[in-house]
């Protein structure tokens, strides 16, 4: 007994030492993994303001979006990669939203399943009066000489056929009841929390 005891203790000790080194090792690895994604964060964020100084022609101006966009991201679903495209996207199209705008076309994305990239790409064709990617978002659209109808969950508007006017219309969609708060619901989703941790 004493020595089966003794024999214990020992592998008791041998593993505590072991567990030590595998701890360190361990801690070691994701150390360098958590620099590595510093310095791919840091590449990346570089790499984005560059785009929007190009796009927005100042770069004080890119970094005012890019912590417009820093912030969005880490209170919705959507990635910050996502955002800066679709906002390079948009911008280059004359349309420099604001967080209120891109709240509206987040809630109206949210409600609709849809990523936020899809939806500023049913946006940019709308503008240029092609309304099939409007579909996938449930509104629907027919043109008449100068205006344009949209049907949205059994309503329909009519508006005048210009960019300006389209774009108001769908942005409005983000403000209405089942549709406002989308990003909020999914956000309380455990995939909305992974991104928000991941974007932060």
């Amino acid at each position: 007994a004493q020595n089966t005891g003794k024999d214990y203790d020992n592998l008791s000790n041998l593993a505590k030492k072991a567990g030590s080194a595998l701890l360190a090792a361990f801690a070691l690895d994701k150390i360098k993994d958590f620099t590595g994604e510093i310095i791919k964060t840091t590449a990346t964020f570089q790499k984005f303001t560059a785009v929007l100084t190009n796009t927005l022609g100042s770069k004080s101006e890119a970094q005012k979006a890019m912590k417009q966009i820093a912030d969005f991201a880490a209170q919705t679903p959507f990635g910050v990669e996502e955002l800066t495209d679709s906002f390079v996207k948009l911008a280059n199209a004359g349309f420099k939203p604001t967080t209120a705008e891109m709240r509206k076309l987040g809630d109206l994305a949210s409600a609709t399943g849809k990523s936020f990239d899809q939806l500023v790409e049913g946006l940019l064709d709308a503008q240029s009066f092609e309304f099939e990617r409007l579909k996938e978002f449930g509104i629907k659209a027919s043109q008449a000489g100068d205006k344009v109808s949209f049907t949205f969950k059994g309503v329909t508007t009519t508006v005048d056929k210009t960019n300006d006017a389209v774009r108001a219309y769908v942005l409005s969609l983000g403000d209405l009841q089942g549709v406002s708060g989308g990003m909020a619901a999914i956000s309380k989703t455990l995939e909305g929390q992974l991104s928000n941790l991941e974007d932060t």
